[in-house]
């Protein structure tokens, strides 16, 4: 049986953020995916390579995040999360720098063919 949308956006927090597989993410994704809102409401990233280099980014600021999936649903070719991260912040230079941080915001992919999330958003 093949992975449901809705565990396949799961496994993509489960791997690709808390086990740091990086070299999963064309696995997981669509070349062209596009992301919405993953470091401020208005930013947005077209492509894997874009994504990658934001996900480095975030990284380096919070390399300890750790992301739980507090439920996720999928219908058709649509899936949702709502997930909670909780990092400690690590950029230099930062007025909250060794500040603990707690965020639970909600995540949405469509599916293409592929079975591969092609446009997640906030």
């Amino acid at each position: 049986m093949a992975e449901t949308d809705a565990a396949l956006l799961r496994r993509w927090f489960e791997v690709v953020w808390n086990e740091r597989r990086e070299d999963l993410m064309e696995e997981l994704a669509s070349p062209n995916v596009v992301t919405h809102g993953v470091s401020g409401p208005k930013d947005v990233t077209r492509g894997l390579g874009a994504f990658r280099a934001l996900y480095r980014k975030l990284r380096g600021a919070f390399p300890d995040v750790h992301f739980t999936v507090d439920e996720a649903i999928g219908e058709r070719d649509v899936a949702a999360v709502r997930w909670t991260a909780r990092m400690t912040h690590r950029m230099p230079a930062s007025y909250s720098r060794g500040r603990r941080l707690s965020r639970t915001r909600s995540a949405a992919a469509g599916f293409k063919l592929e079975r591969k999330p092609a446009r997640p958003r906030r």
